[in-house]
């Protein structure tokens, strides 16, 4: 029990640059931001504005008809508490990329966010799912101190932490593929009708690969990608893949934000740790 002890206590150990901290809730806040609203429609158009008009869906609650499902049976904010909700986490979201008390922020904004969610369960997605639990690990980042500043060295469990995340989201789109449906290609053609998927990119890998060589592909990624960025020498090789295939797979299906969000988990994986130095140190015998 001892060995598991000291094993756990050495995946957490440590201290990483405080920039990392800071870069990835600049990420995340700036990553809000863009999908709380369609600001940027008219000189960036992206793929949530298929389905967000103004702030995110407040539009849908305030004229009929509209389909409310609340995953909380009885939580249903109504058109007002939604438009105050939508236009503060908006608000906060600006709070958090400029940084002022940065743990207090992500802490109300996690509240709003998965209050929002639980009260319409059906206009929530699963990219937004993964970007609100980021948002909500920035309470768990310690802040830096005013001797250190930025650069300082900061504990580095919280950056484990993130990184299982995304571990745990690879295996279990990995696992959940490991069936016929998917492996045959079946699940890839229903959307190719959809069109859910397209574009020359899709075409060229259609090509190439076929269905089922494009669905087995995918399915091994996700199932690779642990095991590289688990594995120390292979860590940032496993980065650089992660990102080409994100890039790949947004080229190919409208899937939002959600390609920028496992980029931005990714990438915390380049930093290295630096590990306390556990080295013994030699008895120096008194002089008589």
């Amino acid at each position: 029990m001892a060995r598991v002890g000291r094993a756990f206590d050495g995946c957490f150990d440590g201290t990483v640059d405080g920039r990392v901290y800071r870069a990835l809730r600049i990420g995340f806040a700036a990553l809000l931001l863009l999908r709380s609203a369609d600001f940027t429609r008219s000189f960036w158009s992206l793929d949530h504005h298929d389905w967000v008009e103004g702030f995110d869906f407040s539009w849908s609650i305030e004229q009929p008809p509209y389909l409310v499902s609340p995953l909380i049976p009885g939580l249903v904010l109504g058109a007002r508490l939604t438009w105050l909700a939508v236009r503060a986490r908006l608000g906060l979201a600006l709070v958090l990329l400029i940084g002022i008390r940065p743990r207090w922020t992500a802490a109300i904004l996690t509240v709003l966010n998965y209050g929002l969610l639980f009260a319409d369960r059906y206009r929530y997605f699963h990219h937004l799912q993964a970007l609100y639990l980021c948002i909500a690990w920035l309470v768990l980042v310690p802040e830096c101190s005013a001797e250190g500043g930025p650069r300082a060295q900061r504990a580095a469990w919280p950056l484990q932490i993130l990184r299982s995340l995304l571990i745990g989201v690879y295996w279990a789109a990995g696992t959940a593929k490991w069936s016929e449906s998917w492996w045959s290609g079946d699940s890839l053609a229903i959307l190719s009708h959809l069109q859910q998927v397209r574009g020359p990119v899709w075409r060229a890998s259609l090509a190439l690969l076929g269905l089922g060589g494009l669905a087995k592909c995918v399915c091994a990624t996700e199932l690779s990608l642990p095991v590289l960025l688990l594995v120390r020498a292979t860590r940032r090789v496993g980065v650089l893949c992660g990102v080409a295939f994100h890039v790949l797979v947004s080229s190919v299906m409208p899937v939002s934000i959600f390609g920028a969000v496992m980029s931005l988990l990714l990438a915390s994986f380049w930093p290295e740790r630096r590990r306390p130095d556990c080295a013994p140190q030699r008895e120096v015998a008194n002089p008589p």
